[in-house]
């Protein structure tokens, strides 16, 4: 989603979009912070550079009673990134 946008904004805007859909279909949202977008060169979209979207989130525990969370940690670090590089014949976007 975010190497063919026309700009990094427009490539920031499609990757959370798309992560929110995601999200959506499993019955979760993201947190602010979860999604980090890493650019390997400045401008994001240079040709033939590689853009890394990562995401992190804590999901909790299906079945686990309310009072165990006071004992023990009732949820797991959940990660997934994803890493595109852009088309080495695209132009310079911003």
């Amino acid at each position: 989603m975010f190497v063919t946008a026309p700009s990094s904004g427009e490539g920031e805007v499609r990757a959370r979009q798309a992560a929110a859909l995601t999200l959506a279909d499993h019955g979760m949202s993201a947190a602010p912070g979860s999604l980090a977008i890493v650019c390997a060169a400045s401008p994001c979209l240079t040709p033939d550079a590689a853009v890394r979207v990562e995401f992190r989130t804590q999901v909790m525990l299906p079945l686990v009673p309310g009072f165990v969370a006071d004992l023990v940690p009732v949820s797991v670090s959940v990660q997934a990134a994803h890493t595109q590089v852009v088309d080495r014949y695209a132009p310079i976007r911003p």
